[in-house]
């Protein structure tokens, strides 16, 4: 019976494809296409009559060891921990164990952009 060796020298054959040249390009031009639909969502967030977000967050892209990630940052002084989550998931309005704090949903911002579907 034949096996398939999943080792390049000593890396995993999918750690050394994704550091092949073209493949690299290629996730970089994906994480640029969902930034710029990121930015215009969060754009059109923004833009939302009423809206009394944050406006100092913004999108970044990062770089892992392979791979590229389309980050939402809020606020950039890192005073409210989770409030990007708060922006794509949803949140409750108010403090923490007021009774009635109404439900504010979510903006999907980058799962919209990269058509990741809403959970």
């Amino acid at each position: 019976m034949a096996t398939v060796d999943k080792m390049v020298g000593t890396k995993t054959i999918e750690r050394f494809m994704a550091g092949i040249g073209p493949v690299q390009d290629a996730l970089d031009f994906h994480a640029h296409a969902i930034f710029a639909r990121a930015e215009v969502g969060l754009a059109a967030v923004r833009s939302e009559p009423g809206y009394t977000g944050n406006l100092n967050a913004e999108l970044k892209i990062e770089h892992g060891d392979v791979d590229a990630y389309v980050v939402l940052h809020d606020p950039l002084d890192n005073t409210s921990p989770g409030a990007a989550a708060s922006i794509e998931y949803g949140h409750y309005l108010g403090r923490r164990g007021l009774p009635g704090r109404p439900w504010i949903p979510g903006k999907w911002i980058v799962h919209d952009a990269a058509g990741i579907p809403r959970r």
